[in-house]
């Protein structure tokens, strides 16, 4: 009963298309975790222009599954179920909002607590890699199942390394870095939240709760990482939405690693 071209949004609770670090959407192995009579539903979208919000993940991503048909899987309100203010993908603890006028639709991720602007988060790795680098730290890590090398996970990170993790990026945003005027290459990574490592994964262990993979941190594709000339260096750090609209920060270095949403 709906005319062709309309805009619609579906909004479900499991997931019905996913993205990985490659943005192509697939199938999730467990039926638990995905729709499974997605594919029936994208064909009932094909006539429309269509948003689907989802949620389930407790993590941020955006899949543009095909022309007219964009998934939002939308973080959570409770964090990582419920045990802090921070996703296992870093995303922090909030909700999206839509801006619909007519058949346009824009939208935002807000973070409880924190201004619209606040899209990423940038990190130091110098200052972050003597704190999750520690023999202890490593050994802890180690505990969780999903967690690989001995649970060290920027061993392999050089120096002068700044993590960035835009939560709501999709493939039409843009994140340029400069160092005294010079542009320094961004390059997209698979990498796990340094924060919910410090805030949830270590006190986990520490105060002898069992390390389950299914709250533990998660290798995310929001993550970016740009390269310093040196330790001490101020970078600035611009992100582009899809929109147009811009978010910027000046990372002085060192920026210290702290248990802190900033």
């Amino acid at each position: 009963f709906v005319p062709a071209v309309t805009t619609v949004v579906a909004a479900l609770h499991i997931p019905t298309a996913f993205a990985g670090k490659d943005e192509k959407p697939f199938d999730y192995p467990q039926a638990e975790r995905s729709l499974c009579n997605h594919r029936a539903l994208h064909r009932l979208l094909e006539p429309y222009d269509a948003h689907v919000v989802s949620g389930h993940m407790h993590t941020t991503t955006n899949c543009p599954v095909r022309e007219g048909l964009y998934e939002h899987n939308v973080a959570a309100l409770s964090g990582a179920w419920w045990q802090g203010a921070i996703c296992t993908d870093g995303t922090p603890a909030g909700y999206g909002v839509y801006h619909v006028t007519g058949d346009d639709v824009k939208w935002i991720y807000k973070s409880i607590g924190e201004p619209e602007n606040r899209q990423f988060r940038a990190y130091d790795m110098n200052t972050v890699k003597p704190v999750l680098g520690t023999e202890k730290a490593k050994a802890d890590l180690a505990k969780y199942p999903s967690r690989k090398n001995g649970g060290d996970d920027y061993g392999a990170v050089g120096e002068n390394v700044v993590f960035i993790n835009v939560w709501n990026y999709d493939p039409q945003w843009t994140i340029r870095v400069t160092e005294n005027g010079r542009e320094l290459p961004v390059e997209r990574v698979f990498q796990r939240d340094p924060l919910h490592s410090l805030v949830f994964d270590l006190p986990r262990v520490q105060k002898g709760y069992d390390a389950t993979s299914d709250w533990a941190s998660a290798e995310t594709s929001h993550m970016f990482s740009v390269t310093a000339s040196a330790p001490d260096t101020p970078i600035e750090i611009s992100v582009t939405d899809r929109f147009g609209t811009t978010y910027t920060e000046t990372m002085t270095r060192p920026k210290a690693f702290v248990k802190t949403m900033q």
